[in-house]
């Protein structure tokens, strides 16, 4: 693995930080779901969820408009 991201997660890469944050708090709280990313959310604590936001909101490509 060479750190390259691909596949479901090229959607996520280069979003915004908080939009992000605030999506994986949605999945989390059952708000946002209907997929696998409501079992993968329930997982998560509030560090992880902030350091998966950092590091996608950090990757290089299209950035959305805020």
């Amino acid at each position: 693995a060479d750190g390259t991201l691909v596949g479901a997660l090229d959607g996520v890469s280069c979003e915004a930080e908080d939009y992000l944050l605030h999506a994986l708090n949605r999945y989390k709280d059952g708000t946002r779901g209907g997929n696998v990313m409501t079992a993968f959310a329930a997982t998560l604590s509030d560090a992880d969820m902030k350091t998966i936001a950092k590091f996608y909101a950090s990757q290089d490509g299209v950035k959305t408009l805020k």
